[in-house]
């Protein structure tokens, strides 16, 4: 029996790329986006903490490059003493999206598939 190879899954955080640039980056931009939306947060503060909390989170099913609700909640509640969940929310979206620019397929690595 021939069978075609459909899809191939694997996990790119830490296997194919070094994901931690990504996290720093998205980080302090979605924090500094915040800020400049009406947000009273420290950009650098919170994006260094997002980063210190991300590092020393370990838990099954956390995806640390893609942003987790619960680090970035975490987060807030250890530099202001709350939760806001508006906060929260945007502070996910704005890094998300900042990440999805950064993770530009290589040309080297999708001719090698």
């Amino acid at each position: 029996m021939n069978q075609e190879t459909k899809i191939i899954f694997f996990d790119i955080g830490g296997v194919l790329i070094n994901p931690k640039p990504m996290i720093r980056s998205s980080a302090k931009h979605a924090a500094m986006t915040c800020s400049q939306n009406g947000f009273t947060i420290d950009p650098n503060q919170y994006g260094d903490a997002y980063i210190e909390i991300d590092t020393k989170t370990k838990r099954t099913h956390l995806s640390h490059l893609f942003g987790d609700y619960q680090i970035a909640r975490e987060t807030l509640n250890s530099i202001s003493g709350n939760d806001n969940i508006l906060f929260i929310g945007a502070f996910l979206s704005y890094y998300r999206n900042h990440l999805r620019k950064l993770l530009i397929p290589d040309d080297e690595l999708i001719q090698f598939f």
